[in-house]
């Protein structure tokens, strides 16, 4: 959500739009009104943990409500890692895309028509009221982590099995195939116009600003404490969660991102060369720690 608000705040002033999807990276490509696809990439770790922290404030707010005979979110995320990494030696795959499953549930309508409304404005559309026919387009739409596109998956969140590899190869967002394509995941992400690190996020920020034809902007000097503070990037989706994994937990995760890890270290190779570039430009360091926590 903040790269949402804070790409849409560089691009307006050159009157340019976006459409902002938590789905595949291939909707750019057979999008004809979609000239180039920006993406961010995240620590497989903490990527997973926030999506299970999602997952269980869904569950308070519409989860219980909406699927009350589904399968309980795990109390705990160790359980919940646990039997994803279960499915995921199983062979765990299938195309779980939502239709009409909520069809006659007061609730669960409530649930898509207030995620209709939110996708029908920016930054997730590029103007207001951009109609959508809930009939023909809820299918196809990003959905993403939403409990509503999410029914049919386990424990009806968020699937933590190489998600970051998935996005960047699936044709639909809700199908999984049991074996997933890391070279192309690397592939597109290579091809792709701008590529940020989430736990980089003001960096990334800058090299949006220079990849647009902008100035750089003065928060960008990592070497200067007061300009770098100055950074006025949105907060909209920093959330207070414990970051904090035992051994066991991390090894669950890993073994669960393998994929995502190596497209990570992929990106961020990237990452830091376009950076280097940005030096050599502007006579300006912008990445002051070129040295990422791996995994």
């Amino acid at each position: 959500m903040s790269f949402m608000d804070d790409l849409l705040a560089s691009m307006q002033p050159r009157g340019l739009l976006q459409v902002s999807q938590e789905g595949c990276w291939s909707f750019g490509e057979r999008t004809e009104a979609v000239g180039t696809t920006a993406v961010m990439i995240r620590r497989p770790r903490l990527h997973v943990l926030s999506q299970y922290n999602f997952c269980v404030e869904m569950k308070d707010v519409w989860l219980e409500h909406i699927l009350p005979q589904a399968d309980p979110l795990p109390d705990d995320v160790t359980t919940w890692l646990i039997e994803w990494s279960k499915l995921q030696m199983s062979g765990w795959h299938g195309n779980f895309t939502p239709r009409s499953y909520f069809e006659g549930d007061s609730v669960g309508s409530l649930a898509i028509q207030q995620r209709i409304g939110d996708w029908s404005r920016p930054p997730f559309s590029p103007w207001e009221n951009t109609p959508l026919d809930i009939n023909t387009q809820w299918p196809e739409l990003d959905g993403g982590g939403t409990i509503e596109h999410a029914a049919f998956l386990p424990y009806h969140c968020y699937s933590p099995i190489n998600l970051q590899t998935q996005r960047l190869t699936c044709e639909m967002p809700m199908v999984y195939p049991q074996m997933q394509d890391l070279g192309l995941a690397v592939k597109n992400m290579q091809s792709t116009w701008f590529v940020g690190i989430v736990e980089r996020y003001q960096e990334s920020i800058c090299l949006l600003h220079v990849k647009l034809g902008d100035t750089l902007p003065e928060y960008c000097d990592c070497t200067d404490p007061d300009k770098w503070n100055a950074f006025p990037g949105s907060e909209n989706n920093v959330h207070d969660h414990d970051t904090t994994l035992d051994e066991s937990q991390a090894d669950l995760i890993d073994q669960l991102t393998s994929f995502d890890l190596e497209l990570y270290e992929a990106s961020w190779a990237r990452f830091v060369s376009e950076l280097h570039e940005v030096h050599q430009q502007y006579g300006v360091r912008v990445l002051c720690n070129e040295t990422l926590e791996i995994p």
